[in-house]
């Protein structure tokens, strides 16, 4: 038992103290526990002005950066292949990779709606008097109904957001609703007295805009259909009082994640794209485009939008939110762009121009490894839910 006055020199092992010893003799000192090596009274001194030491980059400077990932993202300019047959049933498309003649689009006007992407990857196309579906994960095409009157025509088509369901708009004032899976029409709801250019789902709200300056609120769910009514206007609905365009505005868009920030192109006295905070009616911003705006999409993947134009370069324009930027320029259209819809997926923009055809643009393919992580979190969302049932 070691006793409570023992020493420190008494606790260590032979070898340590024969060791201390050495460094003793070799220092001049009996006890090296009490020896500093090196011992300063005072401060070093201050460097001289100017003075640069040299050894100062290897213990400033961080380690040699690794490679920049490369932030930019390929956007093809044109489709891959083009087909141009005169009739629409003997389209053979390839996925997401041509465009197709549509003749009927030659007289068309960016005052009507006449593509629409759905949920289910099914592509909506009024030519006319004729609707087709295309399947876009199949490749096929469908007609599947025909407007009855000579001078009737369908003005407008639109999905509801389960994607079963397509509300068509017809020149003679009506709205049809058509089960696609079934090829079956559901219903026709009367009420306007105009042309039906424009329609947009809430649930099962469908609202209807037409040339006579009214909108129509439909609850599909009941046999009176007609609940609410919203007039006042001098022409097809736009823009309400935001009044800074110096043109017709041709394309109106909500952004998606936030919900009171509007964007609307005008017309060609004007070439702009404006943004609008719709909680006081302020513009926040302008962008000259150049050329007539006809048409603006949202992605919500990149925080981009895109805009179609007319004269004199008729093309889809990308642009970076909300900086404003452009982002790239697709070209290919011989005529206006009048109409834009986006692919369930937010990958792919399908635009119908006034030069006969349809294309299809990759501008918002989703980057692999982003893809992998948003799988990988839906998969540990979908087990957590699983787990609580």
């Amino acid at each position: 038992i070691l006793q409570e006055n023992q020493t420190d020199s008494q606790l260590l092992s032979p070898s340590t103290l024969e060791q201390q010893r050495l460094i003793g003799e070799v220092l001049n000192c009996k006890e090296t526990n009490k020896v500093k090596i090196l011992s300063y009274a005072t401060k070093p001194p201050a460097a001289p002005e100017g003075h640069v030491n040299r050894l100062k980059v290897l213990y400033h400077n961080s380690k040699t950066p690794a490679t920049v990932k490369k932030t930019t993202r390929h956007i093809p300019q044109s489709p891959e292949r083009i087909l141009d047959p005169p009739i629409l049933l003997m389209i053979i498309i390839q996925r997401y990779q041509t465009f197709f003649s549509v003749s009927a689009l030659k007289a068309g006007s960016v005052d009507l709606n006449l593509i629409h992407w759905s949920k289910n990857n099914l592509l909506a196309v009024a030519l006319s008097k004729q609707l087709y579906i295309w399947n876009a994960a199949a490749g096929d095409v469908s007609q599947i109904m025909e407007t009855d009157g000579d001078e009737d025509y369908i003005c407008s088509v639109n999905w509801i957001k389960e994607g079963n369901l397509l509300a068509v708009g017809t020149a003679e004032g009506v709205v049809q609703l058509w089960d696609i899976e079934a090829s079956r029409r559901l219903r026709m709801m009367a009420g306007h007295y105009a042309r039906v250019g424009c329609l947009s789902w809430n649930e099962h709200i469908l609202s209807s805009g037409s040339r006579s300056g009214n909108i129509h609120h439909h609850d599909v769910r009941v046999a009176n259909h007609h609940v609410a009514t919203l007039s006042g206007h001098t022409q097809e609905i736009k823009i309400g009082d935001l009044s800074e365009h110096q043109a017709a505005v041709k394309g109106l868009a909500w952004c998606p994640w936030q919900s009171s920030l509007l964007a609307t192109g005008g017309g060609t006295a004007d070439r702009t794209i404006k943004f609008w905070n719709t909680n006081n009616g302020v513009c926040i911003n302008t962008v000259d485009t150049g050329s007539q705006v006809s048409s603006i999409l949202w992605s919500t993947k990149y925080k981009e939008l895109v805009s179609g134009h007319g004269y004199a370069n008729n093309q889809l324009i990308l642009w970076k939110y909300p900086t404003i930027t452009k982002v790239s320029e697709l070209t290919g259209h011989n005529g206006r762009v009048l109409y834009m819809t986006m692919s369930p997926d937010g990958s792919t923009v399908a635009s119908g121009a006034a030069d006969e055809t349809l294309r299809l643009w990759k501008c918002f393919t989703v980057d692999p490894t982003k893809k992998k992580k948003d799988t990988a979190s839906k998969t540990v969302r979908n087990v957590a839910t699983a787990s609580l049932r």
